[in-house]
Formats: structure tokens, C-alpha cells, sequence
């Protein structure tokens, strides 16, 4: 009998710990949907590795935007910089942004890397996961091209082989109209 008593109360605690958690989803989900990708938060870094700026994406309204989401521990994400830098120089100019948004946890890891190393792009700080949760990254380096109103227009996910760089670049310059 003790067993069974066992057994419906785990199943008891199981049942509502889900019924608490489907509500506490289901309020998420809805603040969500109210909430644009481009108005949540981030911290910008300066060129020596140092925060200089809170930032929305929406703050670049009226660019196109390249937004990579990555980490100081992912070696793709790394692999992608130069790049990365190599498509911001191409396009310097002519109305793209290209920011590269770390879901690192650790700030000091993160402003350690920028002070030893230059990704050659302009980097942020997704501090509480705010913006790759609405963006719904589930693995990175991930990539995405926002046209000058905010819609994606292309999702890359993984690393870029050349011809993954000249998709890249094609639908860049379709955007911007060159």
C-alpha cells in the first residue's frame, strides 16, 4: 500500500510541476508574441573589448543587418569572423550591419576573448538570452539577414563555405538594391 501511495504522489507532484510549467510556458509564449525580435536588449562592445553601449536591433531600423549568434567556445562560430569581416568591408557603406551576437554566459570570458583577440565585426552581448530566444536559436554559429524593416530574409545555420558566403553576399545585394 506504501508503494501505491508512493507512486500517486509522484504522479500527483509529476502532473502538476507540468501543468505549472505549460502555464508559465504559455505566459512566455504570449509576452513573446507581443514583443518584437528587434526591441530586446543588448550590450555592445567597444573595439578594445570593453561594453559600450546598451542596444535594441531595432535601433537599425532602416539597414539591412547580418546578425550571427555565437560564443567564444564555438570554433565555427570563430571560424566565420574573417568572413564575416570580409562581407562588412565589401559592404562598408552602403547601408549593412554586421553584428555578431554572443550567447556566452560568462561577460568576463567574453570580454577577455575581445581584448585578446579582433573578430572584425561589430560585437554584442545577449546577456540574458532575450534575443536568440526570440530569434529561436537552437545551435550556433546561426545566422540571419534582416532587411531594412526587420524581417528575415535568409537563415544560415553552421559554418560558411564559400559558396555559403557568396548566398550571403547575393542576398545582401539584393536587399540593398546593388
Amino acid at each position: 500500500m506504501k508503494i501505491k501511495k508512493s507512486v500517486v504522489a509522484i504522479l500527483a507532484s509529476g502532473i502538476i510541476g507540468l501543468s505549472v510549467m505549460a502555464q508559465g510556458a504559455h505566459a512566455l509564449g504570449t509576452q513573446n508574441e507581443n514583443m518584437s525580435p528587434l526591441e530586446h536588449n543588448m550590450i555592445m562592445f567597444n573595439e578594445i573589448g570593453a561594453p559600450a553601449a546598451k542596444k535594441n536591433l531595432s535601433d537599425y531600423q532602416g539597414e539591412v543587418v547580418l546578425v550571427q549568434f555565437w560564443a567564444t567556445f564555438c570554433g565555427y562560430c570563430k571560424a566565420n569572423f574573417p568572413k564575416l569581416s570580409a562581407i562588412n568591408e565589401r559592404f562598408e557603406g552602403q547601408g549593412l550591419n554586421v553584428i555578431a551576437v554572443s550567447t556566452d554566459s560568462d561577460g568576463d570570458v567574453l570580454m577577455d576573448y575581445l581584448q585578446s583577440e579582433n573578430p572584425g565585426v561589430q560585437i554584442a552581448w545577449d546577456i540574458s538570452d532575450t534575443v536568440s530566444t526570440a530569434y529561436e536559436v537552437s545551435s550556433i554559429p546561426h545566422t540571419f539577414i534582416l532587411d531594412r524593416d526587420g524581417n528575415i530574409i535568409h537563415e544560415q545555420i553552421g559554418a560558411y563555405s564559400s559558396s555559403d558566403v557568396e548566398v550571403l553576399e547575393q542576398k545582401i545585394s539584393a536587399v540593398i538594391g546593388n
